[in-house]
C-alpha cells in the first residue's frame, strides 16, 4: 500500500529476507521503529 500523493522512485525492491532472529540481532539498525532493520536512507 502506498500513501495516497506519495511516489515511488526506482526499481521496488523484491529481494528482502524476513528472519526474526537476524532482525532481533541487528534490532539496533532499525533506528525508526519501523520493523526493518540495516535499511538504506
Amino acid at each position: 500500500m502506498v500513501a495516497p500523493g506519495f511516489v515511488c522512485l526506482g526499481t521496488p525492491v523484491t529481494d528482502f529476507t524476513v528472519d526474526n532472529d537476524l532482525y532481533n540481532a541487528n534490532s539496533d539498525s532499525d533506528r525508526d521503529g519501523d520493523g526493518i532493520a540495516c535499511e538504506k536512507h
